[in-house]
C-alpha cells in the first residue's frame, strides 16, 4: 500500500515522540493506529484529528547515552534514540528491506516483549514502507532486555491444542500476579520458557483468534494483531523461524493471561478504545484476506454493529505484501 501524503506527514512528525508514555510506561500507538486507520479508509481530516488528540499524552524522544556502535545499544532501554539513528544511517546507505532483512532474524525469540508491541509497530511501517517508522520500530524492539533461550519444538499437534494442554496444565498455585505484561513475561521466562510448535502460520493465527474470541482478553486481543503484524515482517525472515518464535511467544503471553479456557467463544466485548479497536479491525481485514477465516469478518461486523470502531471504517481485503 502506498502512503497517503498526509499519512507520510504525521508519521514522520511522530518520529519526535518516544516509544512509552508517563506515568503508565504504555507504548505509544499513534502510529500503528494511524496505518491501521490509513488501511481502513479513514480520511485526511480524520487522521490528522485523531493525531491532533492522541499526542497530548505523548513524550520527546529522551536522550540516549553516547555509544560507538548499534550494538552497544542491544538491550539498553535507554538507547532507543542512539540505535534509531544508526538505523536511519543503514538505511539511507542499504535501503529499508535490506536493513530489516540484516536485524530482523535476531529479535524474533524475543517476539512478545513489550505485549507485541515493538512487532506489531515494525509490521505496520512495512506495510506502508515508512523508513522512519520501520527504524523506530527495530530500535524499540532491539532495545529491550528481554531475550530467552528458545526449547526445542513440540512437534504433531496444533497450537490451539497446545494451548488447551497449557490451560488443562495451569497450577493456580503459580499464577502470574496482577501487572504489566512485560514483567509477567520475565517471570515465565524465568520459571522456563514455553517451547515452539512445530506448525504453520495459518494455524499460530486460527489459534490466536480462538483465545480472543473465547476470552475476551485485553491481552489476547494483542495475539490477533501480532499474528497479522508477523504475517506482514515474513517477508525479511525464514518462515519456519517466525513460526517457532511467533509459536513460542503466544504460548508465553497465553501463561501470562493464566492459561484461561478459551473454548466457548464470547460476544463482542462492550467497549474498547479506539486504537485497540481500530487496530484489531486492519488486523481481522488483513488476516481475512490471507487465511479466509469467516470469523475474522464476523469480527469486522461485530465491532461495527456495537459502535467499537468509526462509521468510516470500511474495510476492503488488503494485497499481500
Amino acid at each position: 500500500m502506498s502512503q497517503q501524503p498526509v499519512l507520510k506527514d504525521l508519521l514522520d512528525e511522530g518520529g519526535e515522540f518516544d516509544p512509552h508514555y508517563l506515568p503508565s510506561y504504555n507504548s505509544d500507538h499513534l502510529p500503528m493506529a494511524l496505518i491501521a486507520m490509513s488501511h481502513l479508509g479513514a480520511s485526511d481530516e480524520s487522521l490528522v484529528d485523531y493525531q491532533r488528540h492522541y499526542r497530548k499524552r505523548l513524550r520527546p524522544v529522551q536522550a540516549s547515552p553516547a555509544l560507538a556502535s548499534l550494538e552497544d545499544g542491544r538491550g539498553v532501554p535507554d538507547a532507543y534514540a542512539s540505535n534509531r539513528t544508526f538505523l536511519l544511517e543503514e538505511i539511507a546507505a542499504d535501503g529499508w528491506q535490506t536493513v530489516v532483512r540484516r536485524h530482523l532474524p535476531g529479535l524474533l525469540v524475543s517476539l512478545p516483549t513489550g505485549a507485541f508491541h515493538p512487532l506489531i509497530r515494525l509490521g505496520a511501517g512495512i506495510s506502508v514502507g515508512h523508513q522512519l517508522e520501520i527504524a523506530s520500530a527495530l530500535a524499540y524492539w532491539m532495545t529491550s532486555s528481554f531475550a530467552p533461550v528458545l526449547p526445542a519444538a513440540v512437534s504433531g499437534q496444533s497450537m490451539a491444542v497446545t494451548l488447551g494442554q497449557d490451560h488443562l496444565n495451569h497450577e493456580p498455585s503459580r499464577a502470574i500476579p496482577p501487572g504489566p505484561f512485560s514483567q509477567g513475561l520475565r517471570e515465565i521466562a524465568a520459571r522456563g520458557y514455553p517451547a515452539p510448535v512445530d506448525t504453520s502460520m495459518q494455524d499460530c493465527a486460527s489459534a490466536a483468534l480462538d483465545v480472543y474470541l473465547g476470552t475476551r482478553n485485553f491481552f489476547a486481543l494483542h495475539l490477533v494483531t501480532a499474528n497479522q503484524a508477523a504475517r506482514m515482517c515474513l517477508p525479511f525472515v525464514v518462515e519456519s523461524e517466525m513460526v517457532a518464535s511467533l509459536s513460542a511467544g503466544m504460548r508465553a503471553a497465553y501463561q501470562v493471561l493464566n492459561a484461561p479456557d478459551f473454548t466457548i467463544p464470547l460476544p463482542v466485548p462492550d467497549k474498547i478504545d479506539d486504537e485497540h479497536g481500530i487496530k484489531y479491525v486492519y488486523a481481522c481485514t488483513s488476516e481475512y484476506s490471507a487465511w479466509n477465516d469467516p470469523r475474522h469478518l464476523t469480527e469486522i461486523e461485530g465491532f461495527k454493529r456495537e459502535g467499537l470502531v468509526p462509521d468510516w471504517v470500511r474495510p476492503e481485503p488488503e494485497a499481500s505484501v
